[in-house]
């Protein structure tokens, strides 16, 4: 028995590992197999008492489960009571939340906070410019029927309806947006809450809902820095609503607000600092005080971070703002050399950023190549123009396909501008489809919020009215920059200093129709109502202003000269037109105006 002894010793030694006792089992002899039975039966026979415990816990697990069923439909009878009694106080959201987390799963038992989780990345990716990956997010967690039926269960969990809301943005479902983002300030009406909520309303352009909850907002007793937040969102309110003395009023408060918190902590606040004067000199410049913009776009440069030093999104999407501003406004004085300098040293610093993947760095790219196209256009760098404005198209038109709600109105203003260029250039039919698309667009948007965006459809009206012009449909024409003058009018009566310009350009445009339809009279009128608006309202310390105003004069010279045959008025007009120009000759516009009015008096002796 010292062989069987030591064979025995051999299997408790190996226990457990199933293939060496094969081997083992395979290595005795028949007599043996009693003892092996016996040996075996301790190792390889079932554990049923273990099993039993094992079959109490599932037991109890399903029983868990049951009663987790019966308190979900329990809480969502109790929250569909009591929907009106939403404003639990923080102490009870708390209680509550202990008592959720513990049975809020679904099908697949996975954590509802975590699925909103997958949510916010979602939102995330999207509004990183990384549109691929929030679709993708999107369809392989596309949240269950049982998912958004415990949500409902949620309404106490305020951030939960943020979450939610932020989701619905990211899938272009903006109808329930101002609904989610209600229950969620009802039920913690905190400024951060408020903030974000204002944020993503303003995104989709829903200004109602922006005024309302800042007006809620400003009625409460806030910290200094949370004011400055109020007063800015009320300046870039009112700016897109085209109130643009209140957006002045509300960014100078964010102004001095700042100065004083920067007295204690100046670095802290310098970024903040920094975009509230590019937000206070975009609205003087809507207001035609170009100078105070341009200084305080130039002040706002200085505040900011060094083009070698940037090395954040804010601090990069901040200073292509600024400079594209900047741009933009050489560009309304008439001073295109100017304005490509900034624009091309935007463009430096969208090329320094390209790893950038946020929408809002798509939207200045594309405005900055915009406005860059437009200023080779009037230095008659046509080839630069058109390649410049064909990439502003590109990445609008790949913005408006996933939001169109939000970016319309630039895909609109582009359009526009490739219009203008295909007239310019005698390429007509390009023109006329570009002009129609951008008409549509602000047709829809102003059908939607008409205060905003009236403005947009008398430009591509007015426009679209020129191109019929040069194609001959005067008939056509006429409607079209009647409609156009139409809106300017009333919208010059409410603010006469911001629209003044616009309503001038309308009124030499339908002269310009009356003299080719032989109206003469009518076209004297117009131009007579032009001189008389510009007169009282314009600042002749704008270039823009002076060529307007040099240009009406001109087309008054012409008229007396060539249809109604007026020579006392007519030398007048054009030596008036030669005075006026005579500082901006280093400009195409006004050398080319100047030539005309000479060639006028020339005429005339």
């Amino acid at each position: 028995m010292s062989s069987w002894f030591f064979k025995k010793n051999k299997i408790n030694k190996v226990q457990g590992n199933n293939n060496t006792i094969v081997q083992i089992i395979n290595s005795f002899g028949k007599e043996e197999t009693i003892e092996i039975k016996k040996v075996l039966k301790k190792y390889l026979e079932p554990d049923f008492e273990e099993i039993e415990k094992l079959k109490e816990k599932i037991s109890f697990g399903q029983k868990n489960y049951e009663l987790s069923e019966k308190v979900v439909a329990y809480q969502e009878k109790e929250v569909f009571d009591l929907k009106n009694e939403l404003a639990l106080k923080k102490q009870e959201i708390i209680d509550k939340e202990k008592q959720l987390n513990s049975i809020l799963y679904d099908l697949n038992g996975r954590d509802f906070r975590q699925i909103s989780k997958i949510q916010a990345k979602a939102y995330e990716a999207f509004l990183g410019g990384n549109l691929d990956k929030a679709l993708s997010i999107l369809k392989i967690e596309k949240l269950s029927k049982q998912t958004y039926e415990l949500l409902k269960v949620n309404e106490e969990y305020s951030d939960l309806w943020l979450l939610r809301a932020k989701l619905l943005f990211a899938e272009g479902s903006h109808n329930q947006i101002a609904n989610c983002i209600t229950n969620a300030l009802k039920l913690n009406p905190s400024p951060k809450n408020y903030f974000t909520s204002i944020e993503l309303l303003s995104q989709i352009k829903c200004f109602s809902e922006v005024e309302k909850h800042l007006k809620e907002l400003a009625n409460r007793q806030l910290e200094i820095s949370d004011q400055v937040k109020v007063n800015m969102a009320f300046g870039w309110l009112y700016y897109y609503k085209n109130k643009i003395e209140n957006a002045v009023l509300h960014l100078t408060k964010a102004k001095e607000a700042l100065v004083k918190l920067s007295q204690d902590n100046c670095g802290k606040y310098l970024t903040i600092y920094a975009k509230v004067l590019t937000d206070l000199g975009e609205a003087k410049s809507k207001l035609g005080f170009y100078k105070e913009a341009e200084c305080l776009f130039l002040k706002s440069l200085e505040n900011q971070e060094p083009m070698s030093k940037i090395d954040s999104e804010n601090d990069a999407i901040l200073a292509m703002i600024t400079l594209n501003n900047l741009g933009n406004l050489f560009y309304k004085e008439a001073e295109f050399k100017k304005a490509k300098k900034f624009l091309k040293i935007a463009i430096e610093v969208v090329n320094a950023n390209k790893d950038i993947p946020s929408v809002e760095y798509l939207r200045l790219k594309g405005l900055i190549f915009r406005n860059l196209g437009n200023v080779e256009r009037e230095l008659m760098q046509s080839i630069k123009a058109e390649n410049a404005l064909n990439s502003s198209l590109t990445i609008f038109e790949e913005l408006v396909n996933v939001n169109p709600g939000t970016f319309l109105y630039e895909y609109c203003y582009i359009n526009g501008d490739l219009g203008v260029f295909f007239k310019q250039n005698g390429r007509l039919t390009e023109a006329k489809q570009k002009y129609i698309e951008s008409v549509n667009a602000a047709k829809t948007l102003a059908s939607i919020q008409p205060e905003t965006y009236l403005p947009l459809l008398a430009i591509n009206l007015n426009n679209y009215g020129n191109l019929l012009v040069k194609t001959g449909n005067l008939d056509d024409a006429y409607f079209s920059a009647q409609e156009a003058l139409e809106i300017r009018q009333r919208l010059f009566e409410n603010e006469p200093r911001r629209y003044a310009k616009d309503l001038v350009v309308s009124h030499i445009n339908l002269s310009n129709i009356n003299i080719k339809q032989t109206n003469y009279s009518q076209a004297e009128e117009n131009l007579c109502e032009a001189i008389k608006i510009a007169d009282r309202y314009f600042d002749f310390r704008n270039k823009d202003s002076v060529l307007k105003y040099a240009g009406t004069k001109l087309n008054i010279a012409f008229l007396y000269q060539e249809f109604i045959k007026n020579k006392e008025l007519s030398i007048k007009n054009a030596n008036e037109t030669i005075d006026l120009l005579r500082e901006l000759e280093d400009l195409p516009l006004a050398n080319n105006q100047i030539e005309k009015a000479f060639g006028i008096l020339r005429k005339w002796q």
